[in-house]
């Protein structure tokens, strides 16, 4: 490369640096972030019901609290499963936060066998929240617990 080509090069990449320092500067300054200081995992029910029995791929999804933290890419939320070593847990595809996933049980997985199932949350400022659901394999023909109905409302200002 001649000095010329190698000065433009060094010039341009300046630019991009000066640029992308402006982007962080608003993307970790801006008000509108709100950060988590609190995570509950919940199971979806879907129908039929997927109990965490083995072979079935139960849906699960991370609330965080407050209601209107975030926003969250699916990059800033860990899903992890132990207890089984053919289990999975991935972020459904279609959920750009990441905070619905799919738990994917084997087949060999032991009835009885505890599953704890973690949800780890990161914020743009790198503190965590976290939360782990202990969940037990039963049998397939082991209906779901009852339904429970809601005895009252929260409401949170958002802005």
């Amino acid at each position: 490369m001649s000095s010329h080509t190698d000065e433009q090069a060094v010039k341009l990449l300046e630019a991009i640096l000066h640029l992308l320092r402006r982007i962080e500067r608003k993307l970790f300054s801006d008000d509108s972030f709100v950060p988590a200081t609190s995570v509950v995992i919940t199971q979806i029910r879907t129908t039929p019901v997927q109990t965490i029995s083995p072979g079935n791929s139960p849906i699960f999804q991370a609330s965080l609290q407050p209601v209107n933290a975030g926003p969250f890419l699916a990059a800033s939320v860990a899903w992890s499963v132990t207890g089984d070593p053919g289990a999975s847990v991935a972020p459904i595809s279609t959920d750009p936060t990441g905070l619905t996933a799919t738990l994917t049980l084997s087949s060999a997985v032991v009835l009885g066998a505890i599953l704890p199932l973690t949800v780890v949350v990161t914020n743009q400022d790198g503190s965590t929240v976290t939360a782990t659901d202990t969940l037990t394999v039963v049998a397939q023909s082991t209906p779901p617990p009852a339904f429970v109905p809601a005895t009252g409302v929260a409401i949170q200002q958002l802005s």
